[in-house]
């Protein structure tokens, strides 16, 4: 939020000052980000978290699937794809079944 927005009540009550801009294959984007966790036999959502749009989906991973939420599969599409996470997934025991 630009300071000079401190003192511009009316400003500020039409801003969403939480989100944030984000771009994607050239087309622009202003809100927040829904990142989800959930069951792949009952597909009941287990787990999120609401990010500002400008936030990478991969950035999320880790509060989504560390060892005290580790499952036995993880079922993600390539925006979770690297290095990091395949080892991550390795160190948990958890089979990999991001594209």
């Amino acid at each position: 939020m630009p300071p000079e927005w401190q003192n511009q009540q009316k400003k500020l009550s039409q801003k969403d000052t939480d989100a944030a801009w984000t771009k994607k294959n050239d087309e622009t984007f202003y809100g927040n980000k829904n990142h989800g966790r959930a069951d792949a036999e009952s597909v009941i959502i287990t787990d999120y978290t609401v990010t500002d749009a400008s936030v990478h989906d991969s950035q999320e991973f880790p509060t989504l699937v560390n060892k005290e939420k580790a499952s036995s599969a993880v079922f993600a599409d390539s925006a979770y794809k690297s290095a990091a996470t395949d080892q991550k997934l390795e160190e948990l025991g958890v089979k990999n079944f991001i594209h």
